[in-house]
């Protein structure tokens, strides 16, 4: 399955994540993320780059897990400790 972006433009934080856990519960083999330009993401110092409106992302939970298994074996996380 595809990830998909969705834009959910003049939704609120509140309302992103409600419908995030909705989705997730009724498509469970589905990691539902989201994204409010009022929730700026870090990864320790460095802010990481969003968009300027609220989204939802839709992925497929084992496409996730193959991705991380593949990132872990190439060291790339020891980047991030």
């Amino acid at each position: 399955m595809p990830a998909a972006v969705i834009y959910c433009i003049g939704k609120s934080d509140i309302w992103l994540d409600n419908k995030a856990q909705e989705l997730e519960d009724e498509y469970p083999e589905v990691a539902v993320l989201w994204h409010h330009p009022a929730h700026p993401r870090y990864i320790k110092e460095h802010k990481m780059p969003s968009p300027g409106i609220p989204i939802l992302i839709i992925q497929d939970k084992e496409e996730l897990r193959k991705a991380k298994a593949q990132l872990r074996e190439s060291g790339y996380y020891k980047h991030w400790r």
